[in-house]
């Protein structure tokens, strides 16, 4: 803890501080404390040596951070809390103890990062996210041994004092004291006799402890309220000492087991590592199975993967929350292969296995023969990793796609069609009695008031005679209505009744002429003609009665309406 003149150059520093003991922070070693102190540059010697860590309690390991219980994450940083046994060689009084344990993997506690730790009145301690994890300090052998040398207040929270009449003579004061932000060992041997329980690991732990010789005019050590960490510096450059404690504490390696297997889809076999995908274009989906091997994980914790990387692929997955530290995959031998990913994001591994799968579209003539490699760490400890895991080998080939050519041929509309369709003209004498009618044309060809015999109100116009070509709708290409044989002025007399054959047999007459129709073809199929070619015919017929004027007859003609519809349909290939 700083002194009272200290403290008063940082009085607002420290109004400050008091909030804060909420989490670790870094401090200096004892070197830098003692400099920054006394605003000299000397070096300590630590040649005093009345004060030491004789070592830690058995079973009062509390790691906080990075670790549970006595166990701490492999290659990761901790922190915890134990009962350490401070011993002293002097029957004089040794004030204002200080303890500095160095940080990360450091050998030494004079100079670097450390944390540090005064002996003092049970005051809350450890604290993650706020919350106090432990109670550090001693109700039961804090002693303040100088108060009627530099006035210190009975009761106040201070530096404590040792000598070596504590513990009954032995010079062993206990105190549980926080250490911060320690590097894991990867490996810890046995703990040296009579330290820690039977079977137990020890980690090599270094640190510098400090103190003062009561004096008139020393500084005084106290606060009246236990609300910040703070640091004991020594009286006199070699009122220290250094060395090393052992820790009972057993280092947690996180560890997986991965295998790798693919999949056609069409293949129901679960867990094959070869597998044919046929023809080029296949998808082929890869299945990265993780599961935690560490001992007992669910107390010991479970594995975050970081980094799945593939040997052919490239980067299969990222967290991103991986350290900055791990490189990043190397790039694929197939590059021109870009994965889709499904079941890659942040898992925990604990006692299940957990998968990832990706897929690629396998290429012609290829075989690929690929593992997987998986990077992670203990989900007690950001800091750590657990080793690197490749697994199984998969082997994929597949074979050249056959080389085929078709051809084919369709109708594009809207293209322009023409069909030519025989008609045959039907004209029936439906009278009763007597009445006979004359089918006959009036006038002359191209000569006002000509009336064809035969014509046709809709389409065709006059049936009678050829006009037009097969290209154009409405055309007549040939036709025996009105025609007379030798030549000569067509006239057909019918007589009443039904008639029958030949085509003129007093009752009816019939004729037939080739028409031309022409559209927009359909170029698909349809279940009626009413999409393709049609046409409508309603032919008109001249006639006169037999009863001449002013007693002439009247006719009535039923005329029918023709529809004729003709449909173009796409069928077949061509190869």
């Amino acid at each position: 803890m700083r002194y009272r003149t200290y403290c008063m150059r940082l009085g607002i520093a420290l109004a400050a501080a008091s909030m804060l003991a909420t989490t670790a922070f870094a401090q200096t070693c004892v070197q830098d404390e003692y400099n920054s102190f006394n605003g000299t540059h000397k070096t300590l010697s630590c040649t005093a040596n009345d004060v030491s860590l004789a070592g830690v309690q058995p079973g009062s390991i509390n790691v906080f951070t990075g670790g549970i219980g006595d166990k701490c994450v492999t290659g990761g940083t901790f922190s915890f809390t134990a009962n350490f046994n401070i011993k002293t060689s002097s029957s004089s009084a040794r004030s204002n103890i200080g303890v500095f344990f160095a940080g990360g993997s450091q050998t030494e506690a004079k100079t670097g990062t450390c944390s540090s730790a005064i002996l003092s009145e049970q005051h809350a301690c450890a604290f993650v996210n706020g919350v106090s994890q432990a109670f550090c300090g001693s109700n039961t052998q804090y002693e303040e041994l100088d108060q009627s040398i530099n006035g210190e207040t009975p009761g106040a929270f201070g530096c404590g004092d040792t000598s070596s009449s504590d513990g009954g003579g032995t010079g062993i004061q206990q105190s549980v004291l926080e250490v911060d932000n320690v590097t894991c060992p990867t490996t810890a041997p046995p703990c040296p006799s009579g330290i820690g329980l039977d079977g137990q690991t020890c980690m090599a732990l270094n640190y510098c402890t400090s103190w003062y010789q009561p004096a008139k005019g020393m500084p005084v050590c106290e606060s009246p309220t236990w609300s910040w960490v703070s640091a004991a510096v020594p009286g006199t450059s070699s009122k220290c000492s250094c060395g090393i404690v052992y820790v009972p504490v057993q280092p947690i390696q996180p560890a997986i087991s991965v295998a790798k297997s693919c999949d056609i889809g069409s293949d129901t076999t679960a867990n094959q590592t070869t597998c044919h995908a046929g023809a080029e274009g296949n998808d082929v989906t890869y299945t990265v199975t993780v599961t935690n091997t560490t001992p007992n994980p669910s107390v010991e914790g479970g594995v975050i993967i970081d980094q799945i990387c593939d040997n052919q692929y490239g980067s299969i997955y990222r967290s991103s929350s991986a350290p900055s530290s791990l490189a990043a995959c190397a790039a694929g031998a197939i590059t021109s292969v870009t994965p889709t990913f499904d079941g890659c994001s942040t898992y925990d591994v604990t006692t299940t296995a957990a998968t990832c799968t990706f897929t690629v579209t396998h290429g012609e003539n290829l075989t690929v023969t690929d593992q997987a490699t998986v990077y992670g760490h203990s989900d007690k400890s950001s800091s750590s990793t657990a080793t690197p895991e490749t697994t199984n080998t998969v082997t994929v080939d597949s074979t050249d796609a056959p080389t085929t050519v078709s051809t084919s041929v369709s109708i594009d509309a809207p293209n322009h069609a023409c069909v030519t369709l025989p008609y045959t003209v039907t004209v029936q004498n439906t009278s009763s009695a007597d009445e006979s009618v004359t089918l006959a044309t009036t006038g002359t060809f191209g000569i006002t008031g000509y009336v064809p015999a035969l014509n046709d109100s809709i389409t065709f116009g006059d049936v009678t005679r050829t006009h037009g070509d097969a290209a154009t709708s409405g055309s007549v290409t040939s036709t025996t209505c009105g025609q007379v044989s030798g030549g000569g002025v067509f006239s057909q007399t019918l007589a009443p009744g039904t008639g029958t054959a030949p085509t003129t047999d007093g009752g009816k007459y019939t004729c037939t002429f080739n028409g031309v129709i022409c559209g927009t073809p359909t170029s698909t199929s349809v279940a009626s003609c009413a999409a393709g070619l049609s046409t409508q015919t309603q032919i008109q017929p001249n006639l006169r009665g037999d009863d001449a004027a002013p007693n002439a007859d009247t006719i009535t003609v039923s005329a029918e309406t023709f529809t004729a519809n003709v449909c173009l349909v796409q069928s077949g290939s061509g190869s």
